[in-house]
């Protein structure tokens, strides 16, 4: 049934030359304005599956809480307080010129952090501390141990070095929650960051941590591209200019624009090969340039028409899908291959194959 009706359509357009290339130039006119809507997503989150059981992953990444962090390196390695003072002040000019509309919060140095790291875990201590350590403020709290603790406190407070600890002596002069914070200390120490002047360092300070903000969903990979390309050129010129003190970053930006940037260019060169090969085969075989053009044609048409009927239902898809897609290339051809391969046998053996047809 099906074989009887596109046999009628081919003679019926077999007699009407004309009209079927203007048939075929209105429906390609229509694939490729389809082609046009569509917006390929080239983020590597868009291969994730849209179940139910990936909805949280999803709707973290969207939200952008862990995803949208950007890290700054700058080597410091011998430089003193008004070089550093002068390198920052250049850096973030230079990050507000290259990163203005992409960037934000944009954090070099922050003022009083020690403080305000001491206030947040003071003013909840009750919350971050277990029975067994009240048996310890119990034995803090006795006459002895009062006595003892203010008269350091006093002494602290007269020592030159003292105003950096008023505040801190003042809030707690018995000393109550010294010992969480000395455990504090001593678990933070993982880290390996230092904290001095409200710069954060690397752990031998060699190097000056700057953290940032992307203004831009993570998912949204062309302007996951811009910024990688805006920061390079920050870098490559910036790294010019101050040889020894090196400029680097790292976010999850980064990782969506190589990704994109490499697919994009693997997809590319991996059909450009196929492409050629598969030409060069054909026209080997065949002995005739005309041949392996026509085993491009179903290839051409197919890909036009899944495009561009994409683009009216959906006019979003996964550029990684698209390149994945590639792989039917092959069986595309294998059918080009088996209707010439016929349409030569009808042709020379045309009564023979009339009479086999026949016959079963």
């Amino acid at each position: 049934m099906l074989s009887n009706l596109i046999n009628n359509i081919i003679n019926f357009f077999y007699k009407r030359s004309i009209l079927f290339v203007f048939v075929l130039i209105a429906f390609l006119g229509v694939f490729v304005i389809g082609i046009f809507q569509i917006n390929i997503n080239e983020s590597i989150f868009s291969m994730l599956p849209k179940g139910n059981s990936f909805s949280k992953f999803s709707k973290l990444i969207d939200q952008g809480e862990l995803t949208n962090q950007v890290v700054f390196t700058l080597d410091v390695e011998e430089v003193d307080s008004e070089e550093l003072l002068e390198l920052t002040a250049n850096l973030s000019d230079s990050l507000n010129k290259y990163t203005n509309s992409y960037l934000k919060d944009i954090t070099i140095e922050r003022p009083n952090l020690e403080v305000k790291v001491f206030d947040y875990f003071y003013n909840n201590f009750p919350a971050f501390i277990d029975e067994p350590y009240y048996k310890g403020i119990d034995n803090k709290i006795s006459k002895d141990s009062v006595s003892t603790h203010l008269s350091n406190a006093q002494r602290n407070l007269l020592a030159p070095g003292g105003f950096m600890f008023r505040d801190f002596i003042l809030k707690d002069p018995i000393s109550i929650s010294g010992d969480f914070f000395k455990s504090l200390n001593e678990k933070s120490n993982i880290s390996n960051l230092n904290v001095e002047d409200g710069f954060i360092f690397s752990e031998d300070k060699k190097q000056l941590l700057i953290t940032a903000k992307t203004v831009f969903n993570a998912t949204d990979n062309k302007k996951n591209i811009e910024l990688y390309n805006s920061l390079n050129e920050l870098k490559e010129n910036w790294n010019k200019h101050y040889s020894k003190q090196q400029f680097g970053y790292f976010g999850t930006f980064q990782i969506g624009a190589e990704n994109g940037i490499q697919v994009k260019k693997d997809t590319f060169l991996t059909l450009i090969i196929t492409l050629i090969i598969i030409l060069l085969i054909l026209f080997i075989f065949y002995r005739k340039i005309l041949i392996p053009l026509y085993f491009m044609l179903p290839l051409v048409f197919g890909a036009a028409f899944a495009l561009g009927m994409m683009g009216y239902f959906k006019n979003e898809i996964s550029g990684i899908s698209i390149a994945t897609g590639a792989v039917v290339f092959g069986i595309i051809l294998d059918y080009s291959f088996i209707f010439l391969l016929i349409y030569n046998i009808q042709n020379q053996y045309q009564k023979p194959l009339k009479n086999y047809q026949r016959h079963y």
